[in-house]
């Protein structure tokens, strides 16, 4: 992966904690999502996920939050994703319509976020095109994998246009720990795709239709993945 993980916009001579970067909502969100439970800190212990989504609660200055139960599968990972991905959230897939008197109504939310001292940079692998369903009309996917600070830890993601599949348009699709050895970290982002793709096989989904654009990821990598799942069902993607 690469070094250059994060933007920083301390002054010089400036020390900054990284585990005041983020809020104590979002430490008790990241903590369960990315496994490391023994890295929350003692000031935000006292936060129960369990009731939210809270009336009123200002994401700017107390944190990203869950905007639902979470009871829902995906509320959590939602949270996570959100985090990662806010500084790129108008980039992601976005959908919108025109109506006359109305004006334009887009799917996907953009949200105000906590202003950082620190920001990870998410990095772009590749965007798909699920299938289109009329003249126009098409279903976007795109993922990242987003180093988290403090955690150290690395966050694959995958963003969709609209919040009719799953409930959200982010989710979290696993997080692991860099390595220095050559492959690894391409290894694990490609566990946690094609168990996501998997899924979506198990449940009578078609292969994605088209390879939308590429980023860190190439074209003939992607293909090949897509080919691993969509064939004979086989259990195994952690070996691949």
């Amino acid at each position: 992966m690469s070094t250059n993980r994060i933007k920083n916009t301390t002054l010089p001579g400036e020390h900054t904690d990284l585990a005041q970067i983020y809020t104590p909502v979002e430490h008790a969100v990241l903590a369960t999502i990315l496994n490391r439970a023994d890295l929350l800190p003692e000031w935000a212990k006292h936060i129960d996920l369990t009731e939210f989504p809270k009336k009123d609660w200002n994401e700017v200055t107390d944190g990203i939050a869950p905007t639902t139960s979470i009871q829902h599968r995906h509320a959590l990972g939602n949270v996570a994703a959100r985090i990662a991905l806010a500084t790129i959230q108008h980039r992601l897939p976005q959908w919108g319509s025109f109506t006359p008197g109305q004006g334009v109504t887009y799917s996907r939310t953009l949200r105000l976020f906590p202003v950082r001292k620190v920001n990870s940079q998410p990095l772009f692998l590749f965007s798909v095109n699920w299938a289109n369903s009329g003249e126009g009309f098409s279903w976007p996917e795109s993922y990242h994998v987003t180093w988290i600070p403090y955690y150290d830890r690395f966050l694959v993601t995958a963003s969709f246009d609209s919040k009719d599949l799953f409930g959200f348009e982010d989710l979290s699709l696993g997080s692991f720990t860099g390595s220095s050895k050559r492959g690894a970290d391409l290894g694990k982002i490609r566990t946690r795709i094609l168990s996501f793709w998997q899924e979506h096989r198990d449940h009578e989904f078609e292969a994605w239709e088209g390879l939308s654009k590429t980023g860190a990821i190439k074209e003939t990598t992607v293909l090949a993945w897509r080919s691993r799942v969509w064939r004979k069902s086989d259990s195994r993607i952690g070996e691949y």
